[in-house]
């Protein structure tokens, strides 16, 4: 039997938010600094605005075997990205418990831990340790990573001049390239084009065949069909459909 490296056991993810009674789209920046030293004042005498409890996931349970590709899919708000956060250690369940076993790579967001003053070769080195890498590891996957990224001609030019695109093949090179044992990537191949999408599907496919896990968020429903044979359906913070990715693929767009 396939060792399971994903456990997530009744996951749940609360969010507070302030509920301000009487409040109007049409103030103006002038009348809300008027109104600050009151509500300062009623929050300082307990009387601050009420809060209501808001759950991006709630009793979120599903395991993951080694060498699985799962797509999780579902509409805007469903907690999808909050689930990878969570899976990530990036935010703290509220309720549940997860178990990952193995080194973890994330791709949640293009760019996240660049410094845009800094050249691409500068923030491959920062990039991949904030990852995890040693700077063994980096000087080792150095040329592949470039290689992989296509910007070896923009490679000591400041990351601010990239495009989103070029960021997203760089941050995408930097952590497919992270010697993990599970890769977990939010809906960011959106931003390249049509050549790289295709180029970090087989990426991730080589993963899976090195033995190697991962979690594949997207509205890109072909990629989805293509990479992934099971499927996570999200609706409401919750799991509505764990299948096969075509019986789960039916059930969203039905």
């Amino acid at each position: 039997m396939s060792e399971t490296v994903i456990s997530v056991k009744e996951v749940g993810k609360a969010y507070s938010m302030a509920v301000t009674r009487g409040a109007t789209l049409h103030r103006t920046l002038t009348e809300e600094l008027a109104l600050m030293p009151r509500n300062l004042w009623s929050w300082l005498k307990g009387r601050g605005a009420p809060c209501e409890t808001f759950w991006a996931l709630k009793g979120v349970s599903f395991e993951v075997k080694r060498g699985e590709v799962v797509g999780v899919i579902g509409s805007n708000g469903s907690g999808k990205s909050t689930l990878l956060k969570i899976l990530s250690r990036i935010t703290p369940p509220t309720t549940g418990e997860i178990r990952l076993r193995g080194r973890v790579a994330s791709l949640l967001e293009v760019g996240a831990g660049f410094h845009p003053e800094l050249s691409g070769r500068e923030n491959i080195f920062l990039n991949g340790a904030i990852l995890g890498m040693t700077r063994q590891e980096i000087r080792r996957n150095f040329d592949a990573i470039v290689a992989f990224a296509e910007i070896a001609k923009f490679l000591e030019a400041p990351v601010k001049h990239y495009s989103s695109g070029m960021y997203m093949r760089l941050a995408f090179s930097v952590a497919a390239h992270l010697e993990s044992e599970i890769l977990l990537v939010d809906e960011v191949l959106a931003v390249g084009d049509a050549q790289f999408q295709k180029k970090c599907l087989g990426k991730m496919g080589e993963a899976s065949r090195a033995g190697k896990t991962v979690l594949f968020v997207s509205h890109d429903i072909n990629a989805v069909r293509q990479m992934c044979r099971r499927t996570i359906l999200l609706a409401q913070g919750v799991i509505v459909k764990d299948d096969l990715s075509e019986e789960t693929i039916k059930c969203y767009l039905g």
